[in-house]
């Protein structure tokens, strides 16, 4: 109880009641009753009886929905003392490898009551039934492996699949392993981390428990012990835990809001609680406070620490709690404001990670468009073996027109790129013609024209905007004090690099990006009114009708008060009131203008225009986005996107826009409670009545708009209190605006509609996500789609719904375990590497782009572009140095038997053809050695020759040769300033330290050939290294 040993303020509160004191004595060691008509005071309350008995102490809730929804406030509570104990459900035959809720944490909690290490252990009723191992028995069971000793691998594997582990390509989730020649990394289903076991025959080199995002080994032991899962079904010595529980010295406290639901008890204790909610007007929350304020103990859960009306008088506490409430007996009051609670341990923000793929080459998939920026655009067909000259490598085949193909080594990497472009396929170039040449060098020509607009854009942004902003600050604290929620780390950066360039003389032209509800908008809202503030009015620029709408929702309710005047321009409006509003905005009467593309048209006109918001600039057209670009030359524009770099493009690659990146989620959000399930009307009748029982809201995702309607009788069959609406892209959308705003006002309470939820209304009452079919979705559409949830600070539940006699293939299951593993908010920009999407012609800089672009692949235009930016700006130096060609002759390569994903090795191969220092290539070797294993003398090679291309720093050969027991050296000549003399000196002296034969031979045009002889591989490395070396110690001299 090391964790409560710690001041908590509630929790004290309640246990000096003298009642409390009295109960938790006298069911200590025995059992006992809690009723409680709500479940926050019922959660608050049991811990505090915890805290007053200690030792091994279970919590028993009537049913399994009461335990999934207030866990995460028994954590806040109770942190690293709070075990789940929830029954695992019954698996779907075929679905091997997926955990139910409460799996995960089942095994651990389960052992750790074996153990009898005390604890606060929550479990429902039924889970007392449920028929488990016995100690002895498991420890009968348990797999012991041990560093030196012999454990068959194979016995090991078959042991592992007897369990339902599930065999994969990586290990990427609890009950999951991968076997790669003699390492298996597995993920045990009672272990924090998955460990990886290295294998010589059937002798254990070594155990690590290695990082499942970046697949790299963090420590090592020399003992390791695989528990079998605690249920065996299959299994006659398994008991009911109830039986189990018997020979344990324990308290035990049923908790229900019933008293009928408890058990015959002989100690029962029973509060009532008042609730309270944090909404009407200030004289409601004012009246609410002084209740609170009336007891002898008030609390308020607000980790904004911001202070309003009786806030000083009350103790802050950390708990996550959906309301407030009251306890009048116990004489302690809880004030709750929205946006409470502190981050859920164990979760994670993936983003930034060091161990990010290279690029998109290692997603390749067999027939896919690659771009060689020297051939031009051909098929992917595989890595193969190429042997020339004795060297034997791996390259990556690209066929063109006509059958012709392209062998590129590993040391050319660079100059392939995966093909992003139009929308159809592009046509293949064909060898030997110089239509791509002519292809390349339009494009270069097209791009001039293009940046030099672009660069007049810059240009003109150089020049002072005419007037300064001078904000209000009481005004714009005003603002920051109505914001609930605390503002995380980057969305204060995000404010603060906007304001300060406001502050600025020149225009200000920022994006702002991060993942959907991460609080862009808030950032937005503070630009805002630091210019109406400073006698400005402002555009707030949406792609559609419908998000529209909710800006001016968000605008209205957070400006008004402060006294500015926020009016919508869209189709919402009739023509008599769009005439109003303009007739105001022109006379000066308009502080915050929201609209469509409806707020560029001619008519809409004011004098003062100062900042233009645009929300996904990326979905407006291209008529738009030229009049947009326009503005840019006199207003300060700030565009907010929640899809991260590459779509955004040059103009922020290039210096020309300036970025601001928020990928830390707002501290009440919760990680979204996901599960993988085999399709049943029966779940999804029960996951909808679940959901409104508790007054929220459903969306059910099928990707068939035929089958919709289909969909939305059965459901209003099976829910006659539902109402469901449907939502698609193929309906008008006068209709799709108002069945997703009746949606929004809470009318609809059940949406059924296709994946277009995927860029929807940010609605905090929606808590359920039903996806059917989850196994035709892209790994990036699922992470966005289920982010359409749990945005509220409610405990969310998606549902990875598959067709009932479907069998997984193999990716599919690999990308329903990212996603059931990935729960965390901010996994975007680990999850979601999906491809850049072209939106029709014209979606970088105009119309003629969209053309150039599918001809020669977004890379190579991106990468022309720059160049030609660099050109026009005068940045253009000197030539970027080019990497040393070696010629090995010998294998140098992976291989399929060392490494067998194809995706593996174009992973590794590409990020050796981008090391430039040796500590790059000697990290990537420890990486490949901790995830593969002992090298064969291939791998070997591959990472000397690596060693030689980054090992000169003074010297650019031509290129190396690695022949038997030689290596020669070719320059174009000696570093201007060197003398052959002083060179040839030190020559003789590496030969006779190092025992070996060398000479120079002059050869044609100035170039020289330094040759060594007398030595293998290994030591002509070292000897480059250290020829390099020389010619630092003749420039010292």
């Amino acid at each position: 109880m090391k964790r409560l040993e710690k001041t908590r303020g509630i929790l004290n509160s309640i246990a000096s009641s003298n009642e409390i004191s009295r109960f938790a004595s006298d069911i200590a060691g025995g059992v006992g009753g809690l009723v409680c008509n709500n479940l926050d005071a019922l959660a608050a309350i049991s811990c505090a009886i915890y805290k007053e008995v200690g030792g091994l102490f279970f919590t028993i809730a009537e049913n399994r929905e009461i335990c999934e929804q207030k866990h995460a406030s028994f954590d806040s509570l109770l942190g690293d003392d709070l075990s789940l104990l929830i029954a695992p459900q019954k698996k779907d035959a075929g679905l091997s490898g997926f955990l139910s809720f409460g799996e995960k944490s089942f095994g651990p909690s389960y052992y750790q009551l074996l153990e009898n290490i005390p604890g606060f252990y929550f479990l429902n009723k039924s889970t007392l039934e449920h028929k488990l191992l016995p100690g002895k028995e498991i420890k009968k069971q348990e797999i012991k492996i041990m560093v030196g000793g012999k454990t068959p691998l194979k016995n090991l594997i078959d042991v592992l699949s007897r369990w339902s582990y599930r065999g994969s390509d990586h290990c990427g989730g609890r009950g999951v392993y991968s076997l790669r020649g003699g390492i298996l990394d597995v993920f045990p289903l009672t272990a924090p981390s998955p460990i990886r076991i290295e294998f010589n025959g059937n002798k254990v080199e070594s155990i690590r428990v290695f990082n499942i995002e970046s697949q790299l080994s963090i420590k090592s032991c020399d003992l390791y012990k695989i528990h079998p899962p605690a249920a065996m079904g299959f299994s006659k010595k398994t008991k009911p835990l109830k039986n189990i529980l018997e020979t344990k010295t324990k308290t035990m406290l049923y908790i229900t809001q019933d008293k009928k639901d408890l058990p015959p008890l002989q100690n029962i204790i029973s509060f009532y609680a008042d609730g309270l909610s944090f909404c009407g007007d200030d004289s409601i929350n004012k009246k609410n406070i002084d209740r609170v304020l009336s007891l002898s103990y008030s609390h308020l859960i607000n980790p904004t620490n911001k202070t309003f009306y009786g806030s000083k008088k009350m103790v802050v506490c950390d708990g996550l709690f959906s309301s407030g409430f009251i306890i009048p007996n116990l004489d302690v009051g809880c004030y709750v404001i929205p946006g409470s609670g502190r981050l859920q341990k164990g979760q994670r923000f993936f983003g930034g990670n060091a161990h990010s793929k290279v690029s998109s080459l290692s997603d390749l998939m067999w027939g896919d468009f690659l771009v060689h920026q020297d051939f031009g655009i051909g098929r992917y067909r595989g890595l193969q073996r190429v042997t020339s000259g004795g060297a034997e490598e791996e390259n990556i085949k690209i066929e063109y027109d006509r059958g012709g193909s392209v062998y590129v080594p590993i040391n050319k990497f660079s100059r392939v790129h995966k093909y992003i472009g139009g929308k159809k396929d592009p046509k293949l170039s064909k060898l030997g013609s110089s239509v791509w040449n002519k292809q390349k060098l339009q494009t270069k020509k097209s791009a001039e024209k293009d940046v030099q607009a672009l660069v007049e854009l810059y240009l003109s942004r150089k020049n002072n905007r005419g007037f300064v902003y001078k904000p209000d600050l009481e005004l714009l604290s005003a603002l920051k004090n109505s914001f609930v929620y605390k503002e995380t780390e980057d969305q204060q950066k995000a404010i603060s690099d906007v304001l300060g360039d406001m502050g600025k003389k020149t225009p200000m032209d920022r994006l702002v990006y991060g993942d959907v509800g991460f609080g862009k908008t808030e950032v937005a809202l503070r630009a805002i009114v630091s210019a109406v503030s400073s006698g400005r009015c402002v555009f707030f620029l949406s792609p559609t009708t419908v998000l529209s709408d909710q800006h001016y929702i968000t605008c209205k309710n957070r400006l008004s008060p402060l006294g500015l005047n926020v009016e919508l321009l869209s189709r919402f409006r009739t023509k008599k009131e769009q005439r109003v509003v303009l007739s105001k905005l022109e006379v000066g009467g308009v502080d915050v203008l929201v609209g469509t593309h409806r707020l560029l048209a001619k008519d809409v006109s004011t004098k003062n225009l100062g900042m233009l918001v645009v929300d996904e600039e990326h979905r407006f057209g291209v008529k738009h986005k030229e009049y947009i670009r326009s503005l840019k030359k006199r207003v300060d524009v700030l565009t907010l996107t929640a899809t991260p770099i590459p779509r955004t493009l040059q103009q922020s690659l290039v210096g020309i826009r300036d970025t601001s990146k928020i990928e830390t989620p707002p501290r009440n959000r919760l990680p979204v409670s996901t599960r993988v399930v085999r399709f049943s009307w029966a779940l999804v009748s029960n996951a909808i009545k679940k959901e409104l029982s508790r007054g929220g809201q459903v969306y059910f995702v099928n990707n068939d708009i035929k089958s919709l309607g289909f969909y939305q009788e059965k459901i209003v069959d099976l829910v006659p209190d539902a109402s469901v609406g449907v939502a698609h892209s193929k309906m008008t959308s006068q209709n799709l605006e108002c069945t997703v705003l009746d949606f929004f006002s809470g009318k609809i309470n059940v949406l059924v509609c296709t994946s277009i939820v995927e860029s929807g209304l940010d609605v905090q009452n929606a808590n359920t996500m039903i996806i059917n079919g989850a196994q035709n979705f892209g790994l990036s559409q699922l992470y966005q789609i289920r982010g359409r949830v749990g945005r509220g600070g409610v405990g969310a539940f998606c549902f990875l719904c598959v067709p009932k006699n479907h069998k997984l293939s193999k990716d599919s299951f690999q990308r329903l375990k990212a996603v059931e593993h990935y729960t965390a908010l901010g996994s975007g920009y680990s999850i979601a590497m999906k491809d850049l999407e072209i939106r029709g012609a014209g979606n970088l800089f105009g119309f003629e782009q969209s053309g150039h672009i599918a001809r020669v692949g977004l890379s190579l235009y991106n990468k022309i572009l720059s160049e030609t930016i660099d050109e026009k700006r005068g940045l253009v130096g000197e030539p970027a140095r080019q990497p040393v060609s070696v010629s090995f002759d010998g294998a140098a390569l992976f291989g399929a038997d060392y490494m067998p994903l194809v995706e593996d090795r174009l992973y590794y191969y590409q990020r050796l053809s981008k090391a430039e220092k040796p500590e790059e290539v000697a990290q990537i070797k420890t990486e490949v050695l901790d995830r593969f294993g002992k090298m064969t003398n291939e791998v070997k090679n591959l990472f000397l020759v690596g060693r030689v291309k980054v090992c000169f720093f003074h010297l650019s050969p031509l290129r190396v040769v690695f022949k038997k027991r030689s290596v020669c050296v070719e320059l174009d000549g000696l570093p201007g300033g060197f003398e052959m003399e002083l060179v040839l000196s030190f020559f003789k002296k590496l030969e006779k330290e190092s025992e070996i034969t060398a000479r120079v031979e002059q050869k044609k045009k100035g170039r020289l050939s330094f040759l060594f002889k007398g030595l293998g591989l290994k030591k002509g490395v070292k000897t480059c290294e250290v020829f390099d070396s020389l010619f630092s110690r003749v420039i010292t001299k």
